[in-house]
């Protein structure tokens, strides 16, 4: 087919359709999970089409990618941001759970696998509707952006339940077992010896979880030797990238009678994609309920708050990323950030408790790790913890400024104060 041809029949066929709204019942439908990789989708806003658009079809019918849907999203095409915002948002307040999209003409929005990104000559706007807790927040894509379509789903559906999260002051406590939670960096072997220890001593079932890492082979090659060189003969691997395999009856099977659980570090929305809402997180509950320990550095520590820091798929240098903003919920209550010193990440938390003041936030040093069982914390290795205590309001200034912990020194989580040694 000529290119002449191609952008006459695109002319009459978004002229006709300039609004697709996709229904609820498809927002949840079988897109639900992490889209497979695999072949380019394109949605195209309509109007003359660039040589780069046009290169992009590569000799493909209009019919092909106009015909697309966007699963969880309303579109309207031929976008044009000062006349047709209202148009958006009144398609976009028919189709719950769903994020609103506006593409330009002469301008495409391209999705592979769960990667959107922008080609053309306008912008792609989208949209995130006002929810009880949050304002209506848009997107502005251009050409070479890159936005994640997964978390953009997962925020418009977080959007549509109930506030995330609760307003209610953090009531941190480890009711069974313990955790072991590192701030990543080098792991000093008194760390190592204190989270074997945990798990039982050399008598202790450990499973090793790398699924933060894109190398999940390597990070598990790097964390199951020091488990073995401290006396543990039953050191096991469990990875998944799906949920259907984070199901399984093999998997499952690896944490029946585990006493400790070690999250490898990485980034956490692997983890967050492969195991929430599956048998396998229930079962990490478990090792807890029984007396076990969770353990884990940097994305492994991160993950055992209530409240996830640094979930974003496409940086993560974004402290709040919506969509990925639960944690695992080891730790009621709690936001935890890693490298804090290391890399200067104060401000980060500052402004994540001037957000949600009600938080207890816990940045912890690369080398250094803290144990918590019931409501008391204790901080060893080389560096420092600092703690945020919950608040109604958020801090003014440059607040709110935390209390710094050093090795040894304990915490009491329900008074949020130091645990003075007896003399």
């Amino acid at each position: 087919m000529s290119v002449g041809r191609v952008r006459r029949i695109l002319s009459i066929v978004v002229f006709v359709g300039t609004c697709c709204v996709l229904s609820a019942r498809a927002a949840q439908g079988a897109d639900d999970g992490v889209p497979h990789r695999g072949g380019r989708m394109i949605f195209y806003g309509g109007g003359p089409m660039p040589d780069r658009i046009v290169e992009l079809v590569d000799g493909r019918s209009a019919a092909d990618f106009l015909s697309n849907s966007l699963p969880g999203s309303v579109v309207v095409r031929n976008y044009d941001e000062r006349n047709d915002r209202t148009k958006l948002a009144a398609a976009l307040a028919k189709a719950p759970k769903c994020f609103g999209v506006g593409i330009a003409p002469a301008t495409a929005l391209v999705r592979v696998g769960r990667e959107l990104s922008v080609v053309g000559d306008g912008a792609v706007v989208v949209l995130l509707p006002a929810s009880a807790s949050r304002p209506e927040k848009m997107l502005r894509l251009r050409e070479h952006m890159r936005e994640d379509y997964l978390a953009l789903r997962r925020a418009a559906k977080a959007r549509a339940a109930d506030p995330f999260p609760k307003p209610e002051l953090a009531k941190p406590m480890v009711a069974g077992g313990s955790l072991f939670i590192v701030g990543g960096g080098s792991l000093p072997e008194a760390l190592r010896t204190k989270f074997v220890e945990l798990a039982g001593g050399k008598r202790a079932k450990i499973v090793v979880v790398p699924t933060a890492s894109a190398t999940a082979d390597l990070a598990a090659d790097a964390d199951v030797p020091w488990i073995q060189r401290a006396g543990v003969a039953d050191v096991r691997i469990l990875h998944a990238r799906t949920r259907a395999e984070a199901n399984s009856p093999e998997l499952l099977a690896k944490l029946q009678d585990a006493t400790g659980v070690w999250f490898g570090g990485g980034r956490q929305w692997r983890i967050v994609d492969a195991y929430e809402g599956t048998k396998a997180y229930d079962a990490y509950h478990d090792v807890l309920r029984r007396g076990g320990v969770i353990g884990g550095s940097s994305a492994g520590a991160t993950i055992q708050g209530e409240y996830l820091v640094r979930g974003s798929p496409v940086v993560n240098t974004i402290m709040m990323a919506e969509g990925y903003e639960r944690g695992f919920n080891f730790l009621p209550g709690a936001a935890i950030d890693q490298h804090f010193t290391q890399r200067g990440r104060a401000p980060d938390m500052q402004t994540l408790k001037r957000t949600f003041p009600q938080l207890l936030g816990l940045g912890i040093d690369e080398a250094t790790a803290v144990v918590v069982r019931g409501t008391e914390l204790e901080v060893i290795g080389d560096n420092t913890v600092s703690i945020y205590p919950p608040t109604k309001e958020p801090a003014d200034g440059d607040g709110p400024q935390p209390q710094v912990l050093r090795a040894s020194e304990r915490y009491d989580l329900r008074t949020f104060s130091l645990i003075r040694a007896e003399k």
